[in-house]
């Protein structure tokens, strides 16, 4: 049903230019952009998807300099 998912994605990307791309394109090509509120961290960034199926899509970026060192 339209209510429930079946299926949660997420993907990395390289910048947060290619997050907005990518969810900007699925918004504007029949998915829902945004289902969840963005998230900007600083060290990491995040925006999200409804796919025409009703999949959900996390997309990321995070800064690879932020990672701790262990």
């Amino acid at each position: 049903p339209a209510t429930s998912s079946e299926v949660m994605l997420a993907l990395s990307f390289e910048s947060k230019a290619a997050v907005d791309s990518i969810t900007d394109a699925a918004g504007a090509n029949g998915g829902t952009a945004d289902i969840n509120s963005k998230q900007d961290l600083g060290f990491m960034y995040g925006r999200s998807f409804a796919d025409l199926d009703g999949h959900l899509w996390e997309t990321f970026w995070m800064d690879p300099a932020a990672v701790p060192k262990s």
